[in-house]
């Protein structure tokens, strides 16, 4: 997949959807390093949503080469909204959109908005991120 330029994206662009499963492993290794494993029983069966949030924001970032340009980027506020739980195994979906995307003082300001879907199209989650790209001095 060629990268895009997030300075050449419009508002409103849809990136290229993503579907993912997250096995019992992925998920237990996301809890443990994010201190999850604290939770109560009944949250333990489940995909934490952050987890699948993070699954988004990476590829978000590979679609935009951010990582492999080694651009420095920072991840400066996130919100979501769940509606309804994922067990580990089952498919997401998730369709991002660019909400804003502003130049100010050199750097590049962009929110993209997320929905998670599961295999019925019934909806589990819905974020926003913004990420701050700052100036490349090399």
């Amino acid at each position: 997949m060629p990268t895009l330029n997030l300075a050449d994206l419009k508002v409103g662009y849809e990136f290229e959807p993503i579907e993912f499963t997250v096995s019992d492993q992925e998920a237990e290794d996301y809890k443990s390093a994010t201190g999850g494993e604290s939770e109560p029983s009944a949250l333990q069966s489940i995909i934490h949503p952050l987890h699948i949030d993070a699954i988004a924001i990476a590829n978000l970032l590979n679609q935009l080469g951010i990582v492999e340009e080694r651009i420095e980027t920072v991840h400066a506020g996130q919100q979501m909204t769940v509606s309804a739980t994922v067990k580990p195994g089952a498919t997401v979906k998730c369709s991002s959109t660019l909400k804003s995307n502003n130049l100010r003082r050199n750097s590049r300001w962009a929110t993209i908005t997320s929905t998670f879907s599961g295999p019925d199209g019934e909806l589990i989650a819905e974020s926003s991120s913004t990420l701050i790209i700052l100036p490349n001095e090399t």
